[in-house]
């Protein structure tokens, strides 16, 4: 469960309009019945391969109060603190560990959706990124995957996945695209683009960023549990000023009582 307070939220809501388009923040009771709406939405996954079938809301319940100090006991109050219970998916992802760190600024930052998607898609799955490999994906894949909104010809729809690739230097170095024809099933005439199979080479600066990334998955997977309760991680030399203090938190953790293993490794669906 996590606490928080309308101004908190409205605080960030604010940096992410205007690390996109200077837009205006929302209100208090904007935010407060988006939050009522994600409570009372139901979603309806079924899957076409092994008939697993989840049904949940984006966050299982929230609620909020007032603190009865502060002068203002509106339910849109900036102190109001308020509490949301996440759904099983997220749930279940914390417990086991199974997340992966992404790049959030730079996913708020893209103005066009299937950047932020690709920025997503890409520091999820594409764990073990080198300069010597390639992450493939087909377009057919994207149009299914991603949701984006289709145009009349698969090459418009190429168009678009390619302007998305051109915009984000900072994570593909080059990409490659493998086109298949099929016959024109309209003129009878010449061929019409059925498919591609996009080939992405990530930048030096993406690869560098997907290594730290998998070392922090390693240090989750030794976490411990400290005396205070809290989660202990294995403590890191660059994170101390001098050496005593460095040999003070590892002493700690090596005292520390493992958590308990993952239930299960099984990776959840990803949900965009």
């Amino acid at each position: 469960m996590l606490f928080t307070t309308l101004h908190q939220i409205h605080e960030e809501l604010k940096r992410r309009g205007e690390v996109r388009a200077k837009t205006k923040s929302y209100s208090y009771p904007q935010i407060r019945e988006a939050l009522e709406v994600l409570a009372k939405c139901k979603i309806h996954l079924k899957s076409e391969d092994d008939g697993d079938d989840l049904v949940f809301s984006p966050i299982a319940d929230f609620g909020y109060f007032n603190d009865k100090s502060s002068k203002g006991n509106h339910p849109d109050a900036a102190k109001a603190t308020v509490y949301v219970r996440f759904n099983a998916l997220i749930t279940q992802a914390i417990l086991s560990r199974s997340w992966r760190q992404i790049n959030y600024a730079a996913i708020i930052g893209a103005d066009i959706y299937l950047v932020r998607w690709f920025r997503k898609i890409l520091g999820l799955r594409f764990s073990q990124a080198a300069p010597n490999k390639s992450y493939n994906i087909k377009l057919s894949t994207i149009i299914e995957n991603s949701g984006i909104t289709l145009y009349g010809r698969m090459s418009d729809n190429l168009k678009y996945v390619e302007q998305s690739l051109a915009a984000m230097p900072d994570v593909v170095a080059r990409y490659t695209v493998e086109k298949e024809f099929q016959v024109n099933t309209v003129s009878r005439k010449g061929r019409m683009l059925a498919d591609a199979k996009i080939v992405i080479r990530p930048t030096h600066g993406f690869v560098l960023e997907q290594i730290k990334t998998n070392v922090h998955e390693n240090r989750l997977e030794k976490a411990a549990e400290g005396e205070d309760g809290h989660v202990a991680l294995e403590p890191e030399r660059a994170d101390y000023k001098s050496l005593a203090d460095y040999d003070r938190a590892r002493a700690a953790y090596l005292g520390s009582r493992p958590l308990q293993p993952s239930q299960s490794k099984k990776k959840l669906p990803f949900i965009s």
